[in-house]
């Protein structure tokens, strides 16, 4: 039940040794009392007045434990909606159009930078469940023990392997309180100082202690052991500040975990891993084994569990190891009402499941793994159905309308993780949508393409500058933007604005252009940017190639305006180098004069109006 882009370059590194995790490894958080606000509809089932009772409850309770800094403020009520992303952060009931899985009592937007939430969005499932201040059951939900675990996103955990635990992703009914392991999560993201952000590299260390990758060390703690060949690539770390240069980064792998990346121009200079282009043109070398990234220090330890489906019948995943179920006797899909009467020991919506890996699955015959059905980020549960009627592409209103059970902002899309690197094996930029680890493959604009409304970016956010439209993401000092972009604020946050001109914008060196690439042609010369399958060109362009081997770059398509329609503009700005005498280099000798820079995490703004 909480939310977050194209590979993402912010981890969520699990523990073995804590039960509760946050809602990535970077762990950001407020940086002062959390602020939300209240739909004035309120629930249809509980009445205002009630449905204000128990959210300032569930919320405030977070601030409770002796050893947290923690607050909150309430701004009242409002007229805005959950969900929209409009800068305000916003709690409320959807009683009519539910857009997540129907399986979701409750879904927590978070938008975050490397350190700090600059804004989270609510939303209660008021068309699929029935709410209410008594215990509750099945389909009938309490009202405060759903705000408690909402809450708990809403100011940057995410779910805990403890079935005591309020943060336990699944409700079977009843009355929720914090347990011990959530007020360890509560305390240690906001400690009784007030709550900074985790990254050392922002927030510095106290007297006696130095920043070794993100974390806070005594002066006498052994130095890391040095990274291994190539550079650093695939060398452990939890944050960017761990990474060799400047500009290499923290890149979290499908196994989890996060492996430092190298800035690249192509394969050649990776030592025998691959160039990968991020979504916001960015590109890093990232390491594979046949398609898929890995490293072969990654992975869980032998033994060792991430999820249910890795366990044996009877025993579930807590805390990295298996252990015994419910000792219950229904089997996996019958319904339920306890934790305890399930074999697997999970009672989920009043139904027995697991958890399990998504999107790669695990689940048993006759069943598939629901990424969406908890309305966060981490594994997915194991739900019964057989592949829906529709196809790839073709319009959905939930998962099960989809052969592939996959039902993405109304359609049926290639499920992806935009937090993990290489997430679309098969091509396409990983579009985030309502969570941050969900998303779908596809042709969605990088950082500064054209753009006219959120969806057509992988980010979630496009802006609109003057006449151009592009698409942008958050920024702040622990989340620069990259080399060419300024950070700029936009209201109630920071958004990246280039500071050349945008992709297919007027160019006469490459000093003029935010990506560093001015591509000169025989009747033209426009802004470009390197492409390949992980980013692909924007509708009215092409991927063709540069001249320079192992390099493609957008170029517009016959009879396309560049700018998509925008209209062309130049704007000086990004500091690089130029071809000779200043002029633009043809397609046959790019010149890259911006250095290359990675990807931050982004967010959705409203959309364009």
């Amino acid at each position: 039940m909480t939310r977050a882009l194209a590979m993402v370059l912010v981890l969520a590194v699990p523990s073995a040794a804590l039960a509760w995790e946050p809602i990535a490894g970077s762990r950001p958080v407020w940086s002062g009392p959390a602020p939300y606000q209240l739909n004035q509809a309120g629930s249809a089932d509980l009445g205002v007045s009630v449905t204000e009772a128990e959210v300032r409850r569930g919320m405030d309770d977070w601030t409770t434990p002796a050893c947290s800094g923690l607050s909150t403020s309430y701004g009242g009520m409002t007229s805005r909606q959950p969900g929209t992303y409009e800068g305000e952060s916003v709690i409320g009931w959807i009683e009519s159009g539910w857009r997540h899985s129907s399986s979701a009592i409750g879904v927590t937007g978070t938008r975050y930078t490397s350190s700090r939430i600059i804004e989270a969005d609510m939303e209660m499932n008021g068309v699929h469940f029935q709410w209410t201040t008594d215990p509750g059951s099945g389909n009938r939900v309490n009202a405060y023990s759903i705000a408690l675990h909402e809450g708990g996103h809403y100011i940057g955990l995410g779910h805990s392997s403890t079935q005591s635990a309020a943060m336990y992703y699944a409700y079977s009914g009843g009355l929720s309180r914090l347990g011990s392991d959530d007020e360890a999560g509560v305390c240690t993201l906001y400690p009784g100082g007030g709550g900074a952000p985790a990254d050392c590299s922002v927030t510095g260390c106290p007297a006696g202690q130095r920043c070794v990758g993100g974390a806070c060390v005594a002066d006498d703690t052994p130095p890391p052991p040095p990274p291994p060949p190539g550079g650093g690539v695939c060398a452990p770390c939890s944050a960017h500040s761990g990474c060799g240069g400047a500009e290499d980064y923290c890149l979290s792998y499908p196994d989890g975990n996060g492996y430092c990346g190298r800035a690249c121009a192509s394969d050649g200079d990776c030592a025998g891993d691959r160039c990968q282009t991020l979504s916001n043109g960015a590109r890093q070398c990232v390491r594979y084994s046949g398609s898929t990234p890995s490293c072969a220090a990654g992975g869980p330890s032998p033994g060792g569990c991430t999820t249910d489906s890795q366990c044996a019948a009877g025993e579930r995943c807590d805390r990295g190891a298996c252990v015994p179920g419910g000792g219950g006797s229904v089997p996996l899909g019958g319904a339920c009402a306890a934790h305890g009467e399930c074999a697997s020991g999970t009672c989920f919506s009043g139904v027995c499941t697991q958890t399990c890996d998504w999107p790669a699955g695990g689940c048993p015959t006759g069943f598939y793994c629901d990424g969406l059905a908890t309305g966060a980020c981490g594994a997915g549960v194991c739900l019964a159905g057989s592949p829906g009627p529709r196809a790839v592409g073709e319009h959905c209103s939930d998962n099960a309308d989809c052969e592939n059970h996959y039902c993405f902002l109304g359609r049926c899309e290639v499920p992806c993780n935009p937090e993990q690197v290489g997430a679309c094996p098969g091509g396409g930029a990983c579009q985030v949508g309502a969570l941050a680890c969900r998303g779908a493959c596809g042709p969605a604009g990088s950082l500064g393409d054209p753009c006219d409304a959120n969806a057509a970016c992988a980010s979630g956010m496009c802006a609109a500058s003057g006449d151009d439209r592009f698409c942008t993401q958050l920024c702040d000092p622990s989340s620069p933007c990259p080399e060419g972009y300024g950070c700029t604020s936009a209201g109630a946050v920071n958004v990246c604005v280039p500071n050349g001109g945008a992709l297919g914008g007027d160019c006469a060196r490459n000093e003029d252009c935010a990506t560093g690439i001015c591509a000169f042609e025989e009747d033209r010369a426009y802004c470009t940017r390197i492409c390949d399958p992980a980013s692909p060109c924007p509708s009215h362009m092409q991927c063709v190639a540069s001249g320079t081997p192992g390099l493609e770059v957008c170029q517009p398509r016959p009879g396309e305006d560049p700018r998509g329609g925008q209209g062309r503009r130049r704007v000086e700005g990004c500091s690089a180098a130029a071809g000779p005498g200043g002029a633009p280099l043809p397609l046959g000798g790019l010149l890259f004069g911006c250095a290359v820079a990675a990807l931050r995490r982004r967010a959705r703004l409203s959309p364009l109006r």
